[in-house]
């Protein structure tokens, strides 16, 4: 565990490893990193640790994740810059700045920071990001190779999640009955929630058992996790070629903390969307909100 000087509880002290973490883990995980922990013990743990340890950078990490969970994703880049300044071959830092470019819409900057931090740390950043992307583009046999290293150095769950994302992206039967096979190692209560959105993508069930299956879990997430679930509702809805609920989830996104510039733009499940006027306003509120994360 991480612990630094002068925390008055073991709360705290575990707040604030749980803030820091262990290796840089995909977006997937780095938004459900500390679901479990009270959200103002974590805040606590982390002004504290920047009151008493700001020439730590890990503080600075442990604040911009605490403040990427929040959805404040200008107050993480600041840290994350701050964190460079006290360590500049932190793969860490570069990493999640790099998963926050990429997220903003920022992709080539974003893959070559992330490259950096592989190079920095070879066994511990994968391509998570770059095999996203090349999925939302259906460059499949890139998307292939980048998930080789992706499976080697991630848990099962976030790397199974994206594999959904990407079978339900193009309605791959195959990749989606592939992925079905393999979720119930994963156990309650994700396996079963993983063979409701599988169907729900494919047409096998309606959209309302996929999305029930998710709405039951908003309530325990983070803000930004939470965001990442009403996209996939978005794109059940959308698969289902129900374009007026797939909207009301995106307008509830977009309300929230939503920055994914990249996935509005290339996720072919929005094509039937994308030439409504209130996708547009959407599209432009967010592609307003992700440039203004990297405002210097």
């Amino acid at each position: 565990m991480t612990t630094i000087q002068g925390f008055k509880s073991d709360a705290l002290a575990k707040a604030f490893a749980a803030a820091i973490g262990g290796r840089t883990q995909p977006l997937f995980l780095e938004l459900a990193r500390v679901s479990g922990l009270p959200g103002t013990r974590i805040n606590v743990a982390v002004a504290q640790a920047l009151a008493t340890a700001g020439d730590m950078v890990e503080t600075h990490i442990a604040a911009a994740r605490a403040a990427s969970h929040r959805g404040r994703l200008r107050d993480a880049v600041v840290a994350l810059r701050k964190a460079i300044d006290i360590a500049p071959t932190s793969p860490d830092a570069h990493a999640i700045i790099g998963m926050l470019e990429c997220e903003t819409g920022r992709g080539d900057e974003g893959l070559a920071r992330l490259a950096l931090a592989h190079k920095l740390e070879p066994n511990g950043i994968h391509p998570y990001e770059a095999a996203r992307l090349s999925g939302l583009q259906g460059d499949h046999a890139a998307f292939d190779r980048s998930m080789v290293l992706v499976k080697r150095l991630t848990p099962a769950l976030p790397r199974l999640h994206l594999e959904l994302r990407h079978a339900g992206w193009w309605r791959d039967r195959a990749r989606m009955e592939a992925i079905r096979a393999e979720a119930p190692s994963l156990g309650p209560p994700f396996a079963p929630i993983f063979e409701h959105v599988a169907l729900s993508y494919l047409g096998d069930r309606p959209a309302s058992v996929g999305a029930a299956a998710l709405t039951a879990v908003m309530a325990h997430v983070n803000v930004r996790f939470a965001s990442m679930l009403r996209q996939i509702l978005v794109e059940l809805h959308a698969a289902a070629g129900d374009s007026d609920s797939a909207m009301r989830w995106l307008s509830e996104a977009q309300r929230h903390v939503l920055y994914d510039v990249p996935w509005l733009e290339l996720c072919p499940l929005l094509v039937p969307l994308r030439g409504r006027t209130d996708f547009a306003a959407i599209l432009q509120d967010v592609r307003g909100r992700s440039t203004a994360v990297w405002a210097p």
